[in-house]
């Protein structure tokens, strides 16, 4: 599904004034608004969240994160109109948060323990 067709399932025919509105919603409260706003930027979210850690299951985890925290502090939006930059900041700080705790050269223990399986293995 591609930008218009997620804005017209929404009600949003390509209107930025509509989106606003919903993000001032948001903003005063409304979990509906919020919900609407994030089915809307689920898969730009997933696909930044991936370009980002490079790993489907920490792209995955930083996009809950990242809807957590912006559900608990999207009262602190200022510009409606920049929503979507706001949001992408807090999944960039997730992403940075997730390389201080797991530098890419350090392996979680858990994975070291995952035995390697040939690649005609995996057919």
């Amino acid at each position: 599904m591609d930008s218009y067709e997620r804005k017209e399932v929404l009600g949003l025919e390509g209107s930025n004034e509509q989106m606003n509105h919903l993000v001032r919603k948001a903003i005063r409260g409304n979990a509906e608004a919020y919900g609407q706003l994030i089915e809307y930027y689920k898969e730009y979210l997933y696909k930044t969240a991936f370009l980002l850690v490079n790993n489907q299951e920490q792209a995955l985890d930083l996009v809950g994160e990242t809807i957590l925290k912006g559900f608990q502090f999207v009262h602190k939006v200022k510009k409606p109109e920049y929503f979507k930059t706001w949001l992408t900041k807090i999944l960039i700080n997730a992403a940075h948060d997730c390389y201080r705790k797991y530098p890419p050269n350090k392996i979680p223990q858990f994975a070291q323990t995952i035995p390697c399986i040939a690649g005609n293995d995996l057919l």
